[in-house]
């Protein structure tokens, strides 16, 4: 069976082996398996295996693929991450990559998404620590320009693993220093995080090199997660409230 073009995105054949090839490509550029699992329709669905090693072994034990299959689409999305991955001048940010491709917006069932992603959404840290620490202080080429936070600040972010983010800023303050709270599970949490932070802007710091951050001062987490919610009632997002269920003791 021939290989498939996909219009637009090098022209590359969609066959098992070049996908094989791609995915090591994507890997060596820090594509890992939360982000496959945002493409692939199982998602991370409990009980179901879409890690890339699962993938890559079915990769290998097939010469084709069947058209429209669940898997030639995933080969498709694959190879539409690789070309906009080397596209980009810069960091590479596969969250934006993936929802991108995906055409969450698009959609008509983004809302299922954040279901099959529980990990995804955006969150409000709060630190213990009096004595004011560099906010990249796990990586000492920048940690004497980043700003020093403490008590004093907290932060709101997006994440496309909730969990994974917590263990980066533990890290970081050490996990003694850390109070990481997940406020709303999320699909668009690129949009989301754009309109919280307009809505933020007056409480955001400035750091040593004179960019806007999103450490914020001035403001409680309580305050925090009221302005989420209004301006994800404002942007008409459907989201699961992570505080809710958690008080429900469903989590």
């Amino acid at each position: 069976m021939q290989g498939f073009q996909i219009s637009g995105y090098e022209d590359m054949d969609i066959t098992p082996k070049s996908v094989l090839s791609k995915i090591k490509e994507l890997e060596h550029l820090g594509f890992n398996d939360d982000h496959f699992q945002f493409i692939h329709h199982w998602g991370n669905l409990k009980g179901k295996d879409s890690s890339l090693e699962s993938h890559k072994a079915y990769l290998k034990s097939v010469r084709s693929y069947q058209v429209a299959s669940n898997n030639f689409k995933i080969a498709e999305k694959l190879a539409k991450c690789l070309t906009l991955a080397k596209s980009v001048e810069g960091d590479i940010n596969f969250a934006d990559i993936c929802n991108q491709v995906n055409g969450i917006l698009q959609n008509k069932q983004h809302s299922n998404r954040s279901r099959l992603n529980p990990e995804r959404g955006l969150y409000v840290v709060t630190l213990n620590n009096q004595h004011p620490i560099s906010a990249n202080a796990d990586d000492k080429r920048i940690a004497h320009i980043a700003i020093k936070v403490n008590r004093e600040n907290c932060k709101f972010g997006k994440a496309v693993n909730l969990s994974n983010r917590r263990k980066n800023y533990y890290k970081t303050f050490g996990e003694e220093n850390v109070n990481f709270q997940p406020v709303v599970l999320l699909s668009e949490i690129d949009i989301a995080e754009k309109e919280v932070l307009r809505r933020l802007k007056q409480f955001r710091q400035v750091s040593p090199s004179g960019n806007l951050t999103e450490w914020l001062h001035g403001i409680n987490s309580g305050q925090i997660i009221e302005v989420i919610n209004e301006a994800l009632v404002g942007l008409g997002f459907q989201h699961d409230n992570f505080l809710a269920k958690e008080k429900d003791g469903k989590r």
